[in-house]
């Protein structure tokens, strides 16, 4: 409740200086908490961002584990074994290695 409002509920009329200084003093309140109520709003905004750049940072090795999944599915998916893999990187670093492009089958009647 303003004071103002407190001193005229009490029956009481004030003065203009009287009014004047309430006034002062209410807006001195209104000051303090706004300056309380950015602070609060900055720790806020803080923690927004603190939160967004974890999730970010979550994302970012979620996209790394499921790259890595992939290319894990990928070799199994191959059926080599991991010294047959090796093998062929390594005639692939030595130029041994030639890739012959694919047959097309006749079409199934």
């Amino acid at each position: 409740m303003r004071l103002i409002d407190e001193s005229v509920m009490e029956g009481r009329h004030l003065t203009p200086e009287e009014r004047i200084a309430l006034q002062a003093e209410e807006i001195k309140q209104l000051w303090q908490e706004n300056e309380q109520l950015r602070t609060q709003l900055d720790e806020w905004k803080y923690e927004v961002k603190s939160a967004e750049l974890q999730l970010n940072l979550e994302f970012d090795e979620l996209n790394r584990v499921t790259d890595a999944l992939n290319r894990l599915a990928e070799y199994e998916d191959s059926g080599l074994s991991p010294e047959e893999v090796q093998e062929l990187a390594k005639a692939k670093a030595d130029g041994r290695l030639k890739i012959l492009p694919v047959k097309k089958r006749a079409a199934q009647r």
